[in-house]
């Protein structure tokens, strides 16, 4: 008795057709409009000296956030960083910060300075020694703290070494952001990347720090901070007025993926003296005086500022921000003077100017110096923005004609992605994934766009089991998407080959062929009923046939079959029963 099968091709999971395809297909309950969430559109540093205000802002509105930057390191040396939060003896330990950022869903992107004193750092760079210990020292941190990645915040070069050096320090700076990107990412961490505005060179635009080199260093990093305030320091003037934010910003986006592209905001203002009238007391001299440093205001502490001196704040349009001006008179003894005094700040209105430049250019959004320091009406506004730019929800759905196949069967997998209120997601490119149950890493084997009601199909020949899932990657307008995973077992083919007949007492073999030519097998007789092991072997390398073997005494016809044992890369097999005549 001889039982045959037709062989198929050997193959683990291979994509045959993509079919367009309407589906009936499990969804899954999504959202409603009303509880649409705001896209997350902040992010910024919390400072070692600012931990407990900063920490309680990112609690109240993590909903607005993915990641947060620490700002507690400082490079000192090509082998050494400055651990700011130690110095600064806080009593919360810093292991329990963090702790409470990621038990909050928050990635970690700590923010490190240049400690050096000025040139220091060019040099270290300028040398592939000292520029490999650079990279290695950062690395190590980022690894040994289980951070998301590295914010460099090295601004020493646009403010401190000159403009000189900079035609050296370019090329350098490139070399390290490069060699520092391919070992992080290599550990799949990020590399966030701060400066302050660069502007497009056909401009000849004056205060562009190019020193950084956008172009150069835009496939290297995965975040871009644009230091988009401090545009007035020693003068009174906007912090980062809306035409000159803008140009830095559509520049960048030329550059890179405006995914990548964090516009900076300030959590601070300035207050100037622009005149001083009467005669100051001696304990004011040195500090009332028009040359004098401008004050820092918080944004919070605006109104409040105003209010305390009769002033009436007014919104520039043209800048994108608060000013008013006031008078402070100073006494002391007989000595008297009044300091006019000029202030800007950002508000929860300045804020959203600059949200509009996050949608025009869809932008990953606004960058935060200093989290906590904004006024109490911008936060709330900032949320019901987000609300109303906030990507669609996607939801992805897999299923298949049959949960068990054959060996080199073909099997229908169909997706579904659909809104949340169920609409079909039309046009959407995806993906479909699989990987063996013995395996761990994903492996694309498919690509579609789906059809009008959504949906796509793909039919596949299996050879193993496999998991599938099906993906979208996501976009300013929709969230990124990946369905639940679906298994799909497969069943090896056996063929059969046993003898009619054959004598009592006399050993007889039994020749099994199995495709895949691997497992277990077994040889089974029907004895009353009940189905009895009489061999077994085990394939240790993959071989043509297996024999198994039997003895019997009693004449008579006996029914007998195969069995395969399940494994995690095939389900058990049961052949067909086949009848062998002792006598």
């Amino acid at each position: 008795m001889k039982h045959k099968f037709k062989l198929g091709q050997s193959v683990a999971a291979v994509a045959l057709t993509i079919t367009l395809a309407s589906a009936t297909l499990p969804m899954a309950v999504a959202n409603a409009d009303d509880e649409k969430l705001p896209r997350k559109i902040l992010t910024g540093w919390m400072p070692y000296y600012s931990v407990k205000n900063s920490m309680a802002a990112i609690l109240a509105n993590k909903d607005l956030m993915s990641e947060v930057s620490p700002f507690w390191y400082s490079l000192t040396s090509a082998t050494a960083i400055k651990d700011q939060y130690a110095s600064a003896k806080l009593t919360i330990p810093m292991n329990t910060q963090l702790d409470l950022l990621r038990a909050n869903g928050l990635k970690i992107i700590p923010a490190i300075t240049d400690g050096s004193k000025k040139l220091v750092l060019a040099g270290l760079i300028a040398k592939p020694l000292t520029r490999s210990q650079v990279v290695n020292t950062i690395t190590k941190l980022v690894l040994t703290n289980n951070y998301d990645g590295i914010d460099l915040d090295f601004e020493g070069f646009a403010f401190t070494d000159g403009t000189t050096s900079w035609t050296k320090t370019s090329p350098n700076w490139v070399l390290f952001i490069k060699e520092l990107s391919e070992l992080l990412h290599a550990n799949g961490k990020v590399l966030s990347m701060t400066t302050p505005v660069v502007f497009d060179p056909v401009t000849k635009r004056k205060g562009s720090y190019w020193v950084y080199n956008w172009p150069e260093t835009a496939p290297y990093i995965d975040r871009l901070r644009i230091m988009t305030y401090d545009y007035s320091i020693a003068k009174p003037g906007p912090i980062g007025p809306l035409e000159w934010t803008e140009a830095t910003v559509a520049y960048a986006a030329t550059l890179m993926p405006p995914s990548k592209i964090w516009l900076g905001v300030p959590g601070y203002g300035r207050d100037w003296i622009t005149k001083v009238t009467g005669k100051c007391p001696a304990s004011y001299a040195t500090l009332i005086k028009t040359t004098a440093k401008a004050a820092v205001v918080p944004a919070n502490k605006g109104i409040e500022l105003a209010n305390t001196y009769g002033a009436v704040p007014t919104y520039s349009e043209k800048m994108g921000e608060l000013t008013f001006t006031y008078q402070k008179t100073y006494n002391e003894g007989t000595a008297s003077c009044t300091a006019t005094r000029e202030v800007w700040y950002q508000n929860s209105r300045a804020y959203l100017a600059r949200m509009e430049l996050v949608a025009k250019y869809k932008l990953a959004g606004l960058t935060q110096w200093t989290l906590g320091q904004e006024d109490a009406e911008t936060i709330p506004a900032l949320r019901e923005y987000a609300k109303s730019i906030a990507p669609d929800v996607i939801i992805a759905s897999l299923a298949t004609d049959k949960i068990e196949s054959t060996y080199a069967d073909k099997s229908r997998i169909s997706a579904l992605f659909t809104l949340a209120d169920k609409r079909p997601a039309a046009g959407l490119p995806i993906s479909i994934e699989a990987r063996g149950e013995d395996e761990v890493e994903w492996k694309k084997i498919g690509e579609a766009t789906t059809s009008v009601t959504g949906a796509a199909e793909w039919d596949l020949v299996l050879g193993r089991n496999m998991r599938f899932r099906a993906l979208s990657p996501g976009s300013w307008e929709r969230l990124s998407a990946t369905s639940g995973e679906m298994a799909i077992s497969v069943k090896p083919l056996l063929e059969v080959n046993a003898p009619a007949v054959s004598k009592a007492g006399v050993e007889f073999a039994i020749s099994v062929r199995s495709v895949p030519s691997e497992g277990s097998f077994n040889l089974e007789e029907l004895v009353k009923g009940k189905w009895i092991q009489l061999d077994q072997m085990s394939l240790v390398t993959p071989a043509e046939n297996v024999l198994l073997h039997a003895t019997s005494s009693v004449r008579g016809f006996h029914k007998y079959r195969i069995t395969s044992a399940p494994s995690v890369r095939l389900l058990g097999k049961v052949s067909e029963e086949f009848t062998i005549l002792i006598r």
